[in-house]
């Protein structure tokens, strides 16, 4: 349940085109706009650590590359999240 909210929020920020590095507050931000979950860092207060670590992998460099894949390479944005997640172990940060 954890990791689909994560994942979401990592493809809003897709979908926003963003190239940036985010803070943790950003990402909580997103994860409040994204999520349909009332208090959701209340809720999930374990989903802080999932935010600080995702936080660490993205960065302009990776943004761009997220970016290109949905725009250039026409794929979805809920596949380049959870491939992006898959490939830096992070689906599993909430089991």
């Amino acid at each position: 349940k954890l990791i689909n909210i994560i994942q979401g929020s990592l493809k809003t920020i897709i979908n926003l085109r963003l190239s940036t590095k985010f803070s943790v507050s950003f990402l909580k931000f997103v994860l409040k706009m994204n999520s349909n979950v009332s208090n959701i860092l209340e809720n999930y207060p374990e989903i802080e650590s999932l935010l600080q670590e995702l936080s660490k992998h993205l960065n302009d460099e990776v943004m761009r590359e997220l970016n290109y894949l949905v725009d250039e390479e026409r794929q979805k944005p809920e596949d380049v999240a959870h491939n992006f997640l898959e490939k830096n172990n992070l689906l599993n940060l909430s089991s």
